[in-house]
């Protein structure tokens, strides 16, 4: 399987050959403790070169759309992970799109067509807020981030 990606100023888009109309973007790094913050580990991919693309497999199946990567392919995700994933904080030590110790990189799987879900998302982590509607044009200008 192929993988193609594109780099923008916020977050990475990872397009596996055969997933039509599925990405895997990067929320952020943030930081993780023995009370995990992303869930349970639910797979070690650790060593693996497509490690994410392998995690974001397990979501699917799982039925999760939010996972971490810790600590070079450690594979996290759970029921209340979109909820709970940055509740440490922030993290500096991920590396690599693998995450790092102590430190989970995020991950939403996005369906073409679930945009406002992935936005709703992304703003909570950035400002801290839920509950949005989508008529602003605050709003409308991350929507944009999704075609």
């Amino acid at each position: 399987m192929i993988l193609s990606a594109l780099t923008s100023t916020k977050y990475v888009f990872i397009t596996a050959r055969g997933w039509t109309n599925v990405y895997i973007r990067s929320i952020g790094c943030f930081k993780d403790k023995p009370r995990r913050a992303a869930g349970s580990m639910v797979a070690n991919l650790r060593g693996l070169k497509y490690a994410v693309r392998d995690c974001a497999r397990q979501a699917r199946k799982r039925g999760y759309r939010l996972f971490a990567v810790q600590n070079g392919g450690e594979c996290f995700m759970g029921p209340r992970a979109k909820i709970t994933y940055k509740k440490y904080g922030p993290s500096k030590r991920c590396r690599g799109g693998k995450g790092g110790p102590w430190a989970n990189n995020v991950y939403i799987i996005v369906v073409k067509g679930m945009c406002q879900d992935f936005v709703r998302i992304i703003l909570s982590t950035l400002y801290g807020f839920a509950g949005l509607t989508f008529n602003s044009e605050f709003n409308v200008r991350y929507l944009r981030t999704c075609q």
